[in-house]
């Protein structure tokens, strides 16, 4: 089942691994990467709306399997 919510960024966590038989995240990112997405997510908040993170409950934790650079973005 597909849940909608709103998390705050401090309870989501980068997918390093953590989760026994998931892989961490493969994509790498650089710092000019990640500025220029926070740059366009803060001139377009409504897009980042549209397209959130895909997200797991992991020992009370929220894992971010999805949208990883834009999680990084936000917290930048």
């Amino acid at each position: 089942m597909i849940e909608f919510r709103r998390i705050s960024l401090d309870q989501l966590y980068f997918n390093t691994g953590q989760i026994p038989g998931l892989p961490p995240n493969p994509r790498e990112w650089t710092d000019s990467e990640i500025k220029r997405l926070a740059k366009s997510m803060k001139g377009t908040p409504e897009l980042t709306e549209a397209r959130g993170c895909i997200v797991v409950p992991y020992e009370g934790r929220c894992v971010v399997l999805g949208g990883n650079l834009r999680l990084a973005a936000a917290k930048f």
